[in-house]
């Protein structure tokens, strides 16, 4: 038994609504060990989303008392499901317990504008820390696991070549990524959080996730609080992303227009910009065919230099001129007052 696989394929499933092949999964894990305090958390949203209140609670509870210093989600769950069996009372208690434990996760959750189960209770999920302990692990144990990745994606092409490889598939990738037909996964133009498509498939023309759908359309229902909160959260990523296409202009030329969406563009600047880069560098240091040639290597660095801080400056000026669809040109900005 697999403890880590069993956890995220019950996950999974829960928020897939394969409700019974979750419970399956949690119920193998549950069995090995009655006290992990996480599983008996997720199998109590389980419940919640099938409407047993009463089952959800109990393994709530349960989860408290397994670790009663982590149980923050715990804690915020029972308030919902005490909402459920309108025990308002009791949820607010709870309520109050779950910000002591950890009230940066809890705070935002509360903020979150949707009735969807997936989004409404806190999972409890693996750590990225684990994920990445546990993948660095299975390389220094599996040494030949390099090897057969690569033969599986690359039969028959020799390692050598794997730069070229890796090469056109980023290309073949930034080609047809923003096609809407191929595309699975967007971004939300106003706070940033990556959506899936299958799953959200009512993403308006604006590409908004769910809960900005909410707030905008839900602003007269909202507290001061809550709405400028919201605003804080979407000028903060509007401002992120503003900086990060200043410092890609500056150190990664051409990576400023890919991430304004000009994806074939800016990947040609890029190649372009390193490609003199590299020519001026080695022409410089190690030399050419004409090395003897001192008037003529220096004239080659020289042009190559030129060439290449030309293009700096001239992708410089021109990302400042590209306007982005999901930043720049988004109406919903300029109604929030945000868009300065």
């Amino acid at each position: 038994m697999n403890p880590p696989l069993l956890f995220s394929a019950g996950l999974v499933n829960k928020r897939e609504q394969n409700y019974t092949t979750a419970l399956s999964y949690y119920n193998r894990l549950i069995e090995n060990n009655p006290f992990d305090y996480r599983v008996c958390i997720n199998i109590g949203n389980v419940y919640y989303a099938m409407g047993e209140w009463e089952k959800a609670v109990e393994k709530y509870k349960a989860a408290i008392a397994a670790v009663p210093d982590l149980s923050a989600a715990a804690h915020f769950n029972l308030t919902r499901a005490y909402q459920q069996k309108f025990m308002f009372k009791d949820a607010e208690r709870s309520l109050v317990k779950a910000k002591r434990l950890d009230s940066k996760r809890v705070e935002i959750f509360l903020d979150i504008y949707s009735e969807n189960y997936n989004r409404l209770l806190i999972d409890e999920t693996i750590s990225r820390k684990d994920l990445w302990i546990r993948g660095f692990k299975e390389f220094l144990e599996r040494p030949y696991l390099l090897t057969s990745i690569w033969d599986l994606f690359f039969a028959g092409l020799s390692l050598p070549f794997g730069t070229l490889a890796i090469l056109v598939l980023l290309l073949l990738n930034l080609v047809f990524g923003d096609k809407g037909s191929v595309r699975l996964a967007a971004k939300c133009t106003l706070c940033g959080k990556i959506m899936c498509q299958r799953c959200q498939r009512n993403i308006d023309t604006d590409i908004l996730c769910l809960q900005c759908q909410n707030f905008l359309k839900k602003q007269e229902q909202l507290t001061f609080k809550q709405k400028e909160a919201k605003k804080l959260q979407i000028f903060t990523y509007v401002r992120i992303f503003r900086r990060w296409i200043t410092l890609f202009s500056i150190f990664l030329p051409g990576m400023a227009h890919v991430l304004k969406g000009r994806f074939i563009q800016g990947t040609v600047f890029t190649f372009i910009f390193f490609w003199l880069f590299n020519q001026t560098f080695f022409l410089l240091i190690f030399g050419g065919p004409w090395c003897d040639l001192v008037y003529g290597r220096f004239v080659s660095v020289g042009l190559c230099a030129l060439l290449a801080a030309s293009l700096w400056l001239v992708l410089r000026a021109h990302v400042r001129t590209v306007r982005s669809a999901e930043i720049e040109d988004n109406v919903i900005l300029m109604s929030l007052g945000l868009d300065s």
